[in-house]
């Protein structure tokens, strides 16, 4: 084998390579007798050779090169019998390794008082390793008294690794281990130096080498080194004390037994990982001892690790270690993360062996070094093994945390994609503790951290944007809503009517401030309400009496110059919390936060700054808090109803959607909300309504088209035995008549109308109202799932109704269809609207129809709806089946689609007829007659209390062609008159004059209780208590009593006015008619406006007539005399000139 000579400090590492005859290994010590043994066995005090050739005079195992093979331990060891043996052969001028003597003259000069000690290691690679690994299980060499300059005054151990920079720094004083050392490089070399000095740092590959120092060097060392060395190594050295007046030095014993192995890179999966699942350590940063950079994290499993992990890192070193990520997704923000909750990765010399008290004092041996305690920021000092990490690539960015102890680091996380780890360790140290009680430490390994990439939406309020910790959010981007350009200010700005935010996902330094300002526009607030607020606290780290380490505050900003202080908490405590709705997920549904559990703004801004005194790497504060931009301008009732006057509105046409205030919806806390939208119309304007989106939630409902009327209805599906689900939908409805609060053309839509057809509307009254209704809502129900988008357009062709609303004794009613009704038809004209009939104060309404009462069989299908047609995508009409009840009569409209439907002054349907044409006889059957009375009539009424006047709705929905009629008389009960005369006597003092038709002559109405005057009079004669032959005469005397215009099949009286007018008001009777004399009847006929009317239209047309013939005549004989005066010459002048020669006295001809 070929040997090979490589340069490590002042050690010549030989190598064995093939090609040369050798009996022993490379790591093997060759015997004289031609025995191999191993190499740790030279000079080990044991005969091993058995020929004493591994154990010569003066023998040393320093300044060697040993080898070894993977999967052996070796074990060196020096003492201080070692040393000064050592120490005597430079005495008697012998070589320590050969024997032989310092000088061919054997001249003896004394020894320098230092003593150096190299010890080489080397890994040949394949069997015999790829890297060194060193044990520490004793060391005492020299006095450890600082970390920071001239620590180890009296020896020290220094390690130097090949082909990497030389660190300068050193190990001393007395400890039990044990400490490992692994070497980053294939060969190693330690440095014992003993004296009273630090020696010179050989640089690797010098020609300084202990093996070619001269014998008159070491015998001129060798009288002071002896000297000096005699001092110290006595056994059982006592602790120093010094103080400043005396300093008095005890003895202190020198060992130094080591372990080595030396291991395969293969096996060192603890630094590099596994072969399926490596770790990036990265790459090594050109002429440093252990700077690297790492920029593939995303890809790969990314470690820190301090220099020669696992095991005993180097003094006196700086390492730099900068993450990148350098691939950002699109719209995402990565922030980089390490950390290392695991104690057996997390340990840094925390307390030196021994610590300097104060200059003037003492300083004794600790017990032990303490390396549970967490020691940060004002606790690192310049004598401690330090951690610092930066919130990006240079140390010039914010401080996240610095750490100089503790069994594990918390997750540290950069507030962008570059994060910077700087180590630093003293220039002096211990590699073992002092010697504890029982059980020793663990061993002193350095750290591990674990890099992780976090990454984040980039519009969110997660990081801080260029350590600015400053956040806007803004409703929408519309500069009116900001008040400025946002490109003139600075911050993060996020643009959102809601959403989540918590605290940063990085660490904050310290003295930090997070300041959240939301702005809105006019007319929104902000809601604001916390779900989390919880604030962590370190192992062992300090609290701070007095003052607060972290602050919340709110602002209520009223306006961009003035706010007002909502709230402000310290520490532990906690702002109002809706922590509840930290448990709601998609499965789990809780209640709505209340006012005490939230904060709403009272203008449209409000602020919250948290601030961190002590920043949050070691004082971690969680919080999570939603906000909200709502509507919170009510309508003028103080509700969500919205009013729209379209006379003053400049645009004829908008889009308007229903609530989307929060506060009315479950998540506000409403249960239901009922909101109505009027729209006010302009005289002689009609309004057109589309319906463009809806949402109802999740409501089990469809919207039908009735087929009677041609509306659309709801059909709410019902649950189990007949319960109603809660409904939402829209009532679509107008007024027709001023001051007069009945509405017609009512229409219904539910369900979401995302795949329906549009809905279209045309309105012709003077106001409309769209009621949007939503009942029994849950806690997550709001404006996202409850809506209504409908669009409205202003045209002309709207009517008042006016010509149908009557107010006269009595009247008909023409109906004509065109079938121009109905949603699907032409639209309406105002002869299709509703008419009005309403009476005097005190009277009562009577209405004959032709036609017959239908049973409605919507109340009649127990619920089920009957007559009905489904909307669906081509705007079909499909008739139901009718479920009918066999306890009602079903009486079907089979002549005719068209319907004539009654309503009460409350619009209340009390009536559907199916109408007979004008061409039947009103009187040919009875059953085609329908005859309604208002529903106070036969009722007595106290003048004092008046009631409302009764009225009816007509409302005529003609869906084919047809005509008809009907008729309306204004007519007062007997009772209520009878009541109204008694009533007037008893003022007066008298009493009612009633004929005695009893046979004593009492009369037997003397108390007005029969509820029917003529079946009064009926029962008397019945009983004989009347004579049959003046019966009638009776009851006509009766009768007359009353009023005089007595209808007996009406049992009313009826207006005098219409009393013998021509036209018959008692229907079947024709009392009104039949005892009227002719001249008085064509009186009355003429009277009548049927008659008065057109006659003195045709008065006044003739006389305006006769007034133009006039007006025309004069004009036109003025300007023909004017004319005529032209044409002769002569103007006024001329007349004047003759009007001179006229004689005043003469007569005027």
């Amino acid at each position: 084998m070929d040997i090979v000579m490589c340069v490590v400090g002042n050690v010549h590492v030989l190598s064995k390579q093939r090609g040369s005859r050798s009996v022993c290994r490379i790591s093997e010590f060759s015997c004289s007798r031609g025995k191999c043994v191993s190499g740790d066995k030279f000079c080990n005090g044991i005969d091993d050779c058995g020929d004493g050739s591994d154990e010569p005079r003066y023998c040393t195992p320093c300044n060697r090169t040993y080898y070894g093979e993977w999967g052996s331990t070796y074990s060196l060891s020096l003492s201080s019998e070692t040393i000064s043996s050592i120490l005597q052969s430079r005495q008697d001028g012998k070589n320590p390794i050969q024997g032989s003597s310092s000088s061919a003259t054997g001249d003896k000069k004394p020894a320098s008082a230092h003593f150096v000690c190299q010890l080489a290691f080397a890994a040949a690679g394949d069997n015999f390793g790829d890297f060194v690994q060193i044990m520490f299980d004793s060391i005492n060499i020299g006095q450890f008294t600082s970390s920071m300059v001239q620590g180890c005054p009296t020896g020290s151990l220094q390690i130097f690794e090949i082909n990497r920079p030389i660190t300068g720094g050193q190990w001393c004083g007395t400890g039990v281990g044990y400490s490992v050392y692994f070497s980053e490089m294939s060969a190693i070399v330690l440095t014992l130096s003993i004296g009273n000095h630090t020696p010179s740092v050989a640089t690797p590959g010098s020609n300084q080498n202990i093996n070619h120092v001269s014998n008159e060097t070491r015998a001129r060392r060798t009288n002071d080194t002896v000297h000096n060395f005699s001092k110290w190594t006595s056994r059982g050295g006592d602790t120093t004390v010094i103080t400043g007046s005396q300093q008095q030095t005890n003895h202190f014993e020198f060992d130094f037994k080591i372990r080595y192995k030396f291991i395969p890179k293969s096996l060192a999966v603890v630094r590099y990982g596994l072969l399926n699942s490596p770790i990036e350590r990265g790459v090594l940063v050109p002429d440093t001892y252990c700077s690297r950079v790492l920029d593939t994290c995303h890809k790969i499993r990314c470690k820190i690790q301090s220099p020669n992990y696992p095991g005993l890192y180097p003094r006196n070193v700086t390492c730099y270690y900068t993450v990148r990520q350098r691939e950002v997704p699109p719209c995402k923000r990565v922030l980089i993360q390490v950390t290392q909750m695991k104690p057996h990765k997390v340990q840094l010399r925390s307390i030196p062996g021994r610590q300097l008290l104060s200059n003037s004092g003492s300083y004794t041996l600790e017990q032990s070094t303490s390396m549970d305690a967490f020691l940060a920021w004002e606790d690192c000092r310049g004598d401690r093994d330090s951690l610092i990490i930066y919130d990006g690539t240079s140390i010039n960015d914010p401080i996240l945390l610095k750490l100089c102890g503790g069994t594990y680091i918390p997750p540290i996380t950069s507030s962008g994609p570059a994060i910077l780890v700087a180590f630093h360790s003293t220039a002096f140290g211990n590699p073992l503790d002092p010697k504890p009680a029982a059980p020793f430490p663990s061993p002193l390994r350095g750290f591990e951290l674990d890099v992780g990439v976090v990454i984040v939406d980039s519009e969110s309020a997660d990081y801080n944007n260029q350590h600015n910790c400053s956040f806007i959010f803004i409703s929408s981007l519309e500069e009116e809503h900001l008040g400025f350009h946002a490109q003139e200010k600075g911050g993060n700005w996020i643009t959102g009517k809601s959403g989540t935010v918590s605290s940063p996902r990085h660490t904050i330094p310290l003295n930090t401030t997070c300041r959240y300002e939301f702005r809105g526009s006019k007319h929104e607030a902000i809601w604001i309400y916390f779900s989390a607020y919880r604030r962590d606290l370190i192992k062992d780290s300090k609290e701070y009496e007095g003052n607060c380490t972290t602050r919340l505050r709110i602002w209520d900003g009223i306006d961009t110059r003035n706010n007002a202080l909502l709230a402000t908490y310290c520490d532990n405590e906690l702002p109002r919390l809706c922590d509840h709705k930290a448990l709601q997920n998609e499965t789990r549904l809780v209640r709505a936060c209340t006012a005490n559990e939230s904060y709403i703004s009272a203008g449209s801004r409000l602020i919250i700054e948290q601030q961190f005194m002590e920043g949050t790497a070691l004082r971690p504060l969680h919080y999570q808090f939603n906000y909200e931009f709502v509507r919170r301008h009510a309508g003028t009732d103080g509700t969500c109803n919205r009013h729209y006057n379209l006379a003053k509105i400049k645009s004829n046409r908008g889009i308007i959607r229903t609530s989307d205030d929060v506060f009315d919806f479950g998540r506000g806390g409403k249960t239901n909300i009922t909101c109505i939208y009027t729209f006010t119309l302009p005289s002689y304007e009609s309004l057109h309504l589309k319906i463009l989106n809806s949402s109802f939630g999740d409501r089990p409902c469809n919207t039908l088209t009735d087929f009677e009327t041609g509306r659309y209805v709801c059909n709410e599906s019902m649950g189990d035995q007949g319960w109603r689900p809660p409904s939402a939908s829209i009532d679509i409805y107008e007024e027709i008549w001023t001051n007069i609060n009945i509405t017609s053309h009512r229409n219904c839509i539910c369900g979401n109308s995302t795949n329906n057809p549009m809905f279209f509307f045309t309105f012709l009254g003077r106001k409309v109202h769209v009621k949007f209704t939503v009942e029994n809502m849950k806690s997550q129900d709001s404006h996202e799932n409850f809506y209504v988008y409908f669009e409205y357009e202003l045209k002309s062709g709207g009517c008042r109704g006016d010509n149908h609303y009557m107010k006269t004794e009595s009247g008909m009613i023409s109906l004509e269809s065109s079938f121009s009704h109905g949603l699907k038809d032409k639209p309406p004209t105002c002869e299709h609207y509703p008419w009005i009939i309403e009476a005097r104060e005190g009277y009562s309404l009577y209405l004959r129809v032709p036609g017959y009462a239908m049973v409605d069989t919507l109340n009649a299908a127990f619920g089920k709806f009957t007559n009905r047609t489904l909307v669906n995508g081509t705007g079909l009409e499909y008739q139901q089946s009718s479920v009918i009840s066999t306890s009602f009569e079903n009486r079907m409209c089979p002549t005719t689609k068209n319907r004539i439907f009654i309503y009460d002054r409350n619009n209340k349907q009390i009536h559907k007829i199916c109408p007979a044409s004008n061409l039947q006889q009103m009187t040919k059957k009875a059953g085609q007659i329908v005859e309604i009375y208002s529903e106070e009539f036969d009722q007595f009424q106290s003048p004092l209390y008046p009631a409302l006047p009764p009225k009816f709705v007509i409302e005529f929905i003609g869906r084919e062609l047809g005509s008809y009629r009907l008729q309306w008389l204004e007519l007062m009960s007997a009772k209520m008159k009878v009541a109204l005369i008694n009533m007037e006597k008893v003022k007066t003092g008298k009493s009612l004059s009633i004929p005695s038709i009893s046979g004593d002559g009492t009369s037997l109405l003397h108390n007005i209780t029969f509820p029917n005057i003529v079946d009064s009079t009926k029962i008397l004669a019945e009983q004989d208590l009347l004579p049959t032959s003046h019966h009638d005469q009776q009851q006509q005397s009766i009768q007359n009593q009353i009023c005089e215009s007595f209808c007996p099949e009406l049992n009313a009286c009826i207006s005098d006015k219409l009393w013998c007018d021509g036209e018959v008001h008692c229907p079947t009777t024709l009392s009104d008619e039949k005892s009227c004399d002719s001249f008085w009847l064509t009186v009355n006929q003429l009277m009548s406006p049927a008659v008065y009317i057109p006659v003195a239209a045709a008065i006044v047309s003739a006389l305006v007539c006769c007034g133009l013939v006039m007006l025309c005549l004069f004009l036109k004989r003025t300007v023909l005399n004017g004319h005529s005066i032209k044409e002769n010459g002569e103007g006024i002048s001329s007349l004047d000139r003759r009007l001179e020669r006229v004689d005043p006295h003469d007569p005027i001809s």
